[in-house]
């Protein structure tokens, strides 16, 4: 189900849209990844994506968050953590929507670190607006996770 909703999530985007059909299962069991780790998110009786995610040291550590469109991830996250009993949780924000929802739920705004990248145009005709627009980075078009990057 997993592959199912990263394709729904995925169609349209650019970046790591694709992978092999069951990615995650293959992870399982190549033992990368527990399968206490993944979450179906449910928002009644349909699916809205899914989470991997795991307790460690009192502190829920949400790695990965796949959402489908509409789907809020404050309200995912604290699914989650109603599920897995922690004194923290924290999450992996990959997208500008994910860390609106989490700012607007209380969270503080995500800091910078060695993930982000930067982007300087040497031709004087070029704009850094224009890259962000023709790669779909910084916007929602872009897709990206730490286990798609090898």
């Amino acid at each position: 189900m997993t592959d199912e909703l990263f394709q729904r999530a995925a169609a349209g985007k650019l970046g790591f849209a694709r992978r092999h059909p069951e990615y995650i299962r293959m992870l399982v069991e190549t033992g990368d990844m527990s399968l206490g780790e993944v979450w179906l998110l449910w928002d009644g009786e349909e699916s809205v994506g899914y989470a991997l995610a795991f307790v460690f040291e009192a502190v829920m550590m949400v790695s990965h968050l796949v959402l489908l469109p509409g789907a809020d991830a404050a309200e995912a996250v604290s699914a989650l953590a109603q599920e897995q009993p922690s004194d923290y949780v924290r999450v992996r924000v990959d997208h500008p929507s994910v860390a609106s929802s989490l700012v607007n739920s209380g969270y503080p705004a995500p800091l910078r670190d060695w993930s982000v990248f930067m982007v300087k145009p040497v031709d004087t005709a070029a704009s850094v607006e224009q890259f962000n627009h023709q790669t779909g980075i910084s916007t929602e078009r872009f897709m990206i996770s730490w286990i798609d990057v090898t």
